[in-house]
C-alpha cells in the first residue's frame, strides 16, 4: 500500500491527507513488528508514523487539502474544520487517534514501558486536543 501511495504522492512534500494515510500505515506496521518481536523494525516504523502525524498537525491553519488524484483535484477542505464536521481534517484529532491507538492497542504491549516508546508518545502531546 505504501508503494502505491508513493507512486501517487511524493513522501517528501506531501501536504494533504496522504500524510495521514501514510502515517496510519506506518503505525500499523509498527504494531505488527512489535507483536512479532521485531522491536527495532517496530521503532523505525513508529518514528516514521509520529514524524508524519506531527508534520500534518503543523500544517498552517489555512492549508487546503486535496483527497483525490491530482489530475482530478476538485475536492478540497480546510485542515482545521470543526471536528464535528469532519474529524479527519483536524490535526489535533488525528494525533489524538494515534495517541489512543498507541496507549490502548495490544500491539504495543511489548514496548509500552520502554523509555524509547514513551519518548515517541510525548512527541504527540503538543498536538492533542485542548481539554
Amino acid at each position: 500500500a505504501l508503494k502505491i501511495i508513493d507512486i501517487m504522492r511524493n513522501p517528501i512534500d506531501d501536504i494533504d491527507a496522504w500524510i495521514t494515510i501514510r502515517a496510519d500505515l506506518h503505525l500499523r506496521l509498527s504494531g505488527v513488528n512489535f507483536t512479532q518481536g521485531n522491536c527495532e523494525e517496530g521503532y523505525i516504523e513508529l518514528e516514521k508514523a509520529i514524524d508524519l502525524y506531527v508534520k500534518y498537525a503543523k500544517l498552517p491553519i489555512d492549508t487546503i487539502l486535496s483527497y483525490n488524484c491530482p489530475a482530478l483535484n476538485v475536492l478540497t477542505v480546510n485542515k482545521l474544520s470543526k471536528p464535528e464536521d469532519d474529524t479527519n481534517d483536524n490535526g489535533e484529532y488525528v494525533c489524538y487517534c494515534a495517541y489512543n491507538d498507541l496507549l490502548n492497542s495490544n500491539s504495543f504491549n511489548r514496548v509500552k514501558s520502554d523509555e524509547r516508546f514513551k519518548n515517541q508518545i510525548e512527541r504527540l502531546l503538543p498536538y492533542l486536543p485542548k481539554q
